[in-house]
């Protein structure tokens, strides 16, 4: 009983100076939450695979930001915080010819411009030809709420979304790249999960394929199919379809805003970044705002 109390002593001691070395450091490193502006304190970047809540997360962002030598927290610290987590830190060093900065400026904003003109897709926060982690650029997309009931056609406009890099390098390229690789796993998959998981083809019915039992065989679990090999052969005919479609749609779309990917991508050769609010100037054919006059955050600010 004794030892049992002098540990709980030595727990409690320990949490005290855990407690006042993290008010210290507060008081004298880290700068008050009043310093932040109120849209650097509400921000929230959804990537479907998934989401980085600003708010929640300001107390380590310094640790993820180069932080001034006056330790003073500012929006462009909040911002490189922001891109550092989700897609890791700026490779500038990274040596790329003026073709491939090109290519990677017409993959992503076909991306983009897919995106701004799909109506159930989000806003787009931010596109660049930085490269960052294994990516070599990135278009970034804000949330229009929490809800993750997605219809039928969200599902379907987001497989048109996520075409638009390859469809752009057909288009304005004239050659494809591995660079749309990992967009078209996303889009495959969810056409599957339409087909054979949510009863969203007709042809199939309102029948889920997917899930099934798993076997323990040899050293491993597999997967055991519920469904016929002509069921099967229908769901890849019905899945084919459904991509085939998306391509199509996206493929219209860009050809149709063709002037803007042209514009979008003299911008971001020029500049490698481009705000959502600097985006969506230039889709709307206004003058684009420079640097000084927009931030990150004005993407954030409800219309």
């Amino acid at each position: 009983m004794k030892n049992l109390k002098k540990s709980q002593l030595i727990l409690i001691a320990a949490l005290a100076i855990v407690v006042v070395a993290f008010v210290v450091y507060r008081i004298t490193v880290r700068p008050p939450s009043e310093d932040l502006s109120p849209e650097a304190r509400v921000a929230a970047i959804l990537d479907k695979g998934g989401c980085l809540d600003c708010h929640s997360a300001n107390p380590d962002l310094p640790f993820y930001a180069d932080m001034p030598v006056a330790g003073k927290l500012v929006q462009e610290d909040i911002k490189e915080a922001m891109m550092k987590v989700v897609a890791g830190p700026e490779k500038r060093s990274h040596l790329k010819n003026r073709k491939d900065l090109k290519e990677t400026a017409i993959h992503e904003a076909g991306h983009a411009i897919a995106m701004y003109r799909l109506p159930t897709q989000d806003k787009v926060l931010h596109v660049t030809i930085i490269p960052r982690g294994r990516s070599l650029g990135a278009t970034w997309h804000l949330p229009k709420d929490d809800t993750s009931n997605l219809t039928r056609n969200e599902m379907y406009e987001e497989i048109v979304s996520l075409l638009g890099g390859r469809v752009a390098e057909a288009l304005f390229v004239g050659d494809i790249s591995v660079g749309a690789s990992n967009d078209i796993d996303r889009a495959t998959k969810l056409a599957k999960d339409m087909v054979a998981r949510y009863g969203m083809c007709e042809k199939l019915g309102t029948v889920s394929y997917l899930g099934g039992d798993e076997l323990f065989i040899g050293r491993d679990y597999q997967s055991t199919k519920g469904y016929s090999e002509k069921v099967a052969a229908t769901m890849d005919d019905e899945v084919k379809i459904l991509i085939d479609k998306a391509y199509a749609h996206c493929k219209q779309i860009l050809e149709e805003n063709a002037d803007k990917l042209h514009e979008v991508v003299a911008f971001l050769l020029e500049n490698e970044s481009m705000t959502g609010a600097q985006f969506a100037d230039c889709m709307e054919g206004i003058e684009i705002r420079t640097d000084a006059d927009v931030t990150l955050f004005d993407s954030f600010k409800e219309e």
